[in-house]
């Protein structure tokens, strides 16, 4: 709560609470045994409620998590599995590049993983392009997401309030950077 609370009131700060729901895949007896489920996020922006996002949606987020300790990711080629690795120690950088008023921003992302299940013979360079092609894939898909909703689930907007903040007071409306 913490946390939240501090990031709430950050001018250009994109924060989240999750939600929960219940299960009944488990059984105690005959009885349905009811647990918590994350089923997803509600993003709050500029001290108001933004919307939310279904779990199946957020899976990019964890690879923008400066704090991530250890995740699992299936390397795919052509929709078949051919390794899964445990992804480590990241070191994300976020640089905004502003040309004629207009705002991209590039995210320099690298990882440390380790193979630990190898399902077909393939070189680890290979494999390298494939997690990559993954985690590009899942990050894009949460940031569309995020967009159709008009969120900016990774806080595109505080970056560029940190490292621009006449340029960010400029576009932003709101709040919030479009």
């Amino acid at each position: 709560l913490f946390q939240f609370e501090t990031r709430f009131y950050e001018p250009g700060e994109t924060t989240y609470l999750p939600i929960l729901g219940l299960s009944n895949t488990w059984k105690q007896g005959d009885q349905p045994l009811e647990q918590l489920k994350k089923e997803g996020l509600a993003f709050f922006a500029n001290r108001r409620y933004i919307g939310k996002i279904h779990q199946h949606d957020l899976m990019g987020l964890r690879w923008m998590d400066k704090d991530l300790e250890r995740a699992t990711l299936s390397a795919k080629k052509d929709n078949d599995i051919i390794a899964k690795i445990v992804i480590t120690n990241p070191r994300i950088k976020i640089t905004p590049i502003l040309r004629n008023g207009k705002i991209n921003f590039v995210l320099k992302l690298k990882y440390s993983g380790d193979v630990f299940q190898l399902y077909q013979n393939f070189s680890l360079k290979e494999i390298e392009k494939y997690a990559e092609k993954a985690i590009k894939q899942e990050i894009m898909q949460t940031y569309q997401a995020g967009l159709k909703k008009g969120i900016d689930v990774y806080g595109l907007s505080h970056v560029l309030y940190r490292k621009h903040v006449h340029e960010w007071k400029k576009i932003q409306k709101n709040g919030i950077v479009p």
